[in-house]
């Protein structure tokens, strides 16, 4: 089965409180590092799905 990269980052972004929410984000090998605006919004049961 084969991951859909553009649905899996449209429901990060959305777990993470949308782009509006987003300051920066890199990544790395495995991981990708946010820095939010407010991170008291965040999702994480929804983050951890992805």
């Amino acid at each position: 089965m084969a991951i859909n990269y553009t649905k899996s980052a449209k429901e990060i972004i959305k777990a993470v409180g949308d782009d509006e929410n987003i300051n920066s984000l890199t990544h790395c090998a495995t991981r990708l590092r946010f820095i939010l605006n407010d991170d008291k919004i965040v999702n994480k049961d929804e983050v951890n799905k992805n």
